[in-house]
């Protein structure tokens, strides 16, 4: 567990767990049956697929597809986003592709649907 020591002087509160309120939804699912997420291979080269992704409205009503179509690249399939750890495709179609593969071979993934 985690220990703290405060410094002489030092005013501490504590408090319990915070409330916590989920974001709106806007926007309209993909069409197609929805289900849920899935896992496609195995290991460091597995990759979550989630269907009829829809992405909520931040704290101040800007839509978070707007903020990822800043942060992402246009690619041929919809928009890749790369960090350190992880790279995600929102494909056109609303599914999303997260793994902790390059993003060449994310896409190949959500091209055919196949483990690397």
């Amino acid at each position: 567990m985690f220990a703290f020591t405060p410094p002489a002087g030092a005013r501490v509160r504590t408090s319990g767990p915070q409330a916590h309120q989920p974001p709106s939804m806007s926007g309209t699912p993909a069409t197609g049956a929805a289900s849920g997420p899935r896992v496609i291979g195995t290991g460091w080269t597995s990759v979550l697929v989630a269907a009829d992704v829809m992405l909520p409205m931040s704290g101040d009503g800007t839509s978070q597809l707007a903020l990822l179509t800043k942060a992402a690249t246009p690619v041929r399939q919809g928009l890749l986003l790369k960090t350190a750890l992880l790279t995600l495709l929102l494909t056109k179609d609303g599914h999303l592709y997260v793994g902790a593969v390059d993003a060449r071979s994310l896409q190949q993934v959500a091209a055919t649907g196949h483990p690397l």
